[in-house]
Parts: structure tokens; sequence; C-alpha cells
């Protein structure tokens, strides 16, 4: 039997993500699909969606809020890993502009609307107890890439040791983008899948774009005067292993970008 060939996307919340669905909607058409069947804020287990995808035949690319990662090979299936890093201080700011515009009801969409980013910030962080609340604007990088055992595992604390597992699975993974490099991480898209999915389009329109400000440290020079420096710090720090993760990724990446151009070279 010939070895299945499925796109997976995870898709990290706040990261570039919708447009990269964009491009693979575009494309695969009916064989694409969003598996997002939980409620908000909850997980999926890699076998289930493993099991998932091997109910759906016609499947060709997935993408997923929930899904987490990695979902390796197996006999049968030959998973295409597409997962985004972005800036961890930058991304809270985008989560806070998205959610002062957004349609849904939670609590925290209620309260970006009603406070600026300082109060909004601050009332997370006053939530660093529970998990379920903070996670999503402390570390959330890192905990998406080191699930180990069970659904339980994705909430407990992040360590030191589960950042060693996030870059040891970053570095093992064929391909992975950089929100600010977005450009380049297509480049590199098109490099990691035109083999055994050739003629793709990878044009694409920005989709759900937050912000006007285009260059990354201005709109964190923005960021750090609105919410002040103590709190930004208060932010930095408790993101931490994020950071760390992203600055291992960014010099991962363009290492890898490099070896890519010198083939598009040759």
């Amino acid at each position: 039997m010939e070895e299945r060939k499925v796109i997976v996307h995870f898709h990290n919340f706040k990261n570039a993500g919708c447009t990269v669905d964009y491009i693979l909607r575009n494309n695969f058409r009916q064989g694409y699909q969003n598996y997002d069947p939980n409620e908000r804020g909850t997980v999926i287990l890699p076998k289930d969606g493993r099991r998932y995808i091997n109910n759906q035949p016609a499947l060709m690319a997935l993408s997923s809020h929930q899904l987490l990662f990695p979902l390796p090979d197996d006999k049968k299936l030959k998973i295409y890993s597409i997962l985004f890093l972005r800036h961890p201080i930058d991304r809270i700011g985008s989560i806070y502009r998205y959610e002062r515009i957004s349609g849904q009801s939670s609590d925290d969409v209620l309260m970006a609307k009603e406070t600026d980013i300082k109060s909004y910030i601050s009332s997370r962080l006053n939530n660093l107890s529970n998990i379920r609340k903070v996670g999503v604007i402390a570390n959330f990088q890192v905990r998406r890439l080191s699930y180990q055992e069970d659904v339980d595992d994705f909430y407990r604390k992040i360590t030191k040791e589960k950042l060693i597992i996030a870059k040891k699975r970053l570095s093992e993974s064929k391909y992975f983008g950089i929100v600010d490099l977005f450009n380049e991480s297509i480049l590199y898209m098109k490099s990691f899948l035109e083999k055994d999915f050739p003629g793709l389009d990878y044009t694409y329109t920005i989709q759900n774009r937050t912000t006007e400000t285009v260059e990354l440290g201005q709109r964190l020079n923005e960021l750090k005067q609105q919410l002040g420096d103590q709190l930004y710090t208060r932010l930095y720090e408790i993101n931490q292993y994020d950071m760390e993760l992203y600055d291992y990724g960014v010099n991962l990446f363009n290492d890898r970008m490099n070896m890519v151009r010198r083939n598009i070279a040759k």
C-alpha cells in the first residue's frame, strides 16, 4: 500500500496561522479541513489526531488549534508538520488587539474590550496559578511543544526540562517558520513540501491582521511604553522559557534558510 501523505498545521493562537490556513485551503479545497471539535482552551492528543486523520481518507491538509505537537509518522502515514514561532511578547500584544475586535463573548474578550492593555495584562497575570486562564500568555509556545504523557501534563508548570524538550522537538522538526520572517518562512515551506506536493500556489493575502505597525522592534517599543518598565519586565520574566525557545528557533531557522538559499542557487 502506498504511503499516505498529509500536511498538518499546528495552528498556535496568534502565530500567523490564518494566513497559513489560507494557503492550504486555497490549494487543497475539499481536501483541507479545520479540526477543533472541543471547547476553547482544550487540547487534542496526538493519538486522537491520528485517529481522526485515518478516518478521513480524502483529507490532504489539516489545521488545528487544539492538536498537540508532534504527530509522528507511522508505516502508513507520513506527516508534514507545519508550525510557526512568534516573539512571545509581541504575540501577547497581538492577542489583546485581536480580543478587542473579536466577536466572541469569553471573559478575556470582554475584559479586553473594556480595559486598556496595561489593565488587561495586569489582570491576567494575577491569575498565574490558574494555568488554564493564564497559559495563553505565559510560556505558551514551550507548553505547546513540550507535551509528553497525558492531557494533565499539558497544564503542569513549565520548567527548564520542558524547555529542553521543546528545543529538541524544534530541532528534530523538518519544518517550522518564524512569524516575523514570514516571506522567508514561505520560501522554506515551499522547499519542504514541493517534492511530495508539487505545483502548490504559495501566494497569500495576510489574514486576521490586528496591527498596523510592521516592524517588530517598533511594536515592542510601543508595548513597553503602554505597559511601563515594571509590568513589561514582569511579562518578559514569566515568558523567559518562551524567549529562550524563540531565540533558539530564530538562530536555527536562519541556519536552515542559508541551506535553502544555497540549494536554490545551485
